[in-house]
């Protein structure tokens, strides 16, 4: 092989994309905070006792974190064990730290306090998402108020315009 067929060949592979695994990564992250604003905000409509939907809730997130886990795997060219697919999948508690530290041995302590603080911001974002849901709830109670109100003056003969500083000022 020439010098010219080598170089031509080594510049084949460096125009080759390679996959962006950060971006891949950062994406999975961002949909999780995301899905933690969305379920927060439904479990405010779910009944307590429904342990069934509470099941199904988490299943998303287990899914992102399992796509998290195997997209981070081969960005490193690392094949996660079936005793880690089933830890990540059944506790994924335990599996993503045993993960981390298989991974990036002692530096995966790093990455597990970093996984940690994910999961208080999913938290975070959970609470704001109920709270998201209360206030909305709140807000339309308070229309309804307004306009059964509103209704009941009409009924009794008592109806006037309100100005614009009357309805903003309630």
């Amino acid at each position: 092989m020439s010098d010219n067929d080598q170089a031509g060949a080594i510049s084949d592979v460096e125009d080759q994309e390679s996959p962006d695994y950060a971006g891949k990564k950062r994406l999975i992250v961002i949909l999780l905070l995301v899905y933690s604003v969305i379920s927060g905000s439904l479990s405010y409509f779910i009944p307590e006792e429904d342990r069934l939907l509470d099941y199904l809730s988490i299943l998303p997130t287990l899914f992102l974190a399992f796509y998290w886990c195997t997209t981070d795997a081969a960005e490193r060219d690392y094949e996660i064990g079936v005793g880690t697919k089933l830890l990540l999948i059944l506790l994924l508690g335990i599996g993503l730290p045993v993960y981390l530290l298989q991974t990036r041995g002692l530096s995966g302590f790093k990455s597990i306090g970093w996984a940690l603080l994910l999961f208080i911001g999913m938290l975070a974002c959970s609470f704001m998402g109920e709270f998201i849901a209360l206030h909305a709830q709140e807000v339309a109670d308070q229309v309804v108020w307004r306009v059964s109100n509103h209704n009941a003056r009409l009924v009794a003969g008592t109806f006037h315009v309100p100005s614009a500083r009357t309805i903003l000022e309630c």
